[in-house]
């Protein structure tokens, strides 16, 4: 299993990745910033950070990974009370960015209020993370994973329980349901959201199955190199 200290060296694994695809994918911004290029050519980086972006399937399966954990350990009974926490838990974290944010957009750039067009249910949106989701105004374009965490807590404890009852073959399962599904909810700057669902699924099962347990139980077998050296090793190719 993950120990806190794994989840957390491949969060800044992810969050590296994350930072180089918005700082490289645009040729606009690379323009604008006048980056000059020497090792890698422009093409090539922007490449590379369009490919970063897998970053998101990362905080996806960790996320999905860690709630599964956390819905075993605590052997819930009652989902919507597991929801309601891990939500509390979430938007405090959110929120404490999101007053931040606020204040230095007073102080550094326009009225935030504008953003919002003057309307209070726009920034209600945003502050509950829920602005993607019916695309109004954001403060910032990044903040469309918050949405996208709080739909994954909720559809989470179904996914559990189709896994529970399916194991590994619901991978298998979803990858069919996923063929007679609509596009769904779709982001401006998140791409489909059923994108996502089957690395979610891969979190789920290997939560479940204990997977990173049982590979790290494995006994690693050390071969000598003097071993392929040996005449009996070459006796057995003749």
């Amino acid at each position: 299993m993950f120990k806190r200290i794994d989840t957390l060296k491949v969060k800044g694994i992810a969050i590296s990745l994350l930072l180089f695809h918005h700082l490289f994918y645009s040729t606009a911004r690379i323009e604008a910033n006048g980056v000059v290029f020497h090792i890698f050519s422009q093409d090539t980086v922007e490449g590379l950070a369009t490919a970063s972006r897998i970053c998101v399937w990362i905080f996806a399966f960790l996320s999905a990974y860690g709630l599964t954990c956390k819905y075993i350990k605590e052997d819930i009974k009652r989902p919507t009370i597991f929801i309601a926490k891990s939500w509390i838990s979430l938007m405090k974290s959110y929120w404490f960015i999101y007053i931040i944010v606020f204040i230095l957009s007073f102080i550094f750039f326009n009225n935030p209020l504008e953003i919002y067009q003057h309307k209070a249910s726009y920034l209600v949106l945003d502050a509950l993370g829920l602005a993607d989701f019916f695309g109004s105004p954001m403060l910032s374009n990044v903040w469309w994973y918050m949405c996208f965490a709080q739909i994954l807590l909720i559809i989470l404890p179904l996914i559990i329980a189709v896994c529970s009852k399916f194991g590994w073959a619901s991978y298998l399962l979803m990858i069919i349901i996923i063929q007679y599904l609509g596009s769904g909810i779709s982001s401006n700057f998140g791409g489909e959201y059923i994108n996502y669902l089957l690395v979610i699924v891969l979190g789920v099962l290997c939560a479940q199955n204990i997977f990173f347990d049982k590979v790290k139980s494995k006994p690693k077998v050390n071969v000598k190199p003097s071993a392929f050296l040996s005449d009996e090793f070459y006796g057995t190719l003749e």
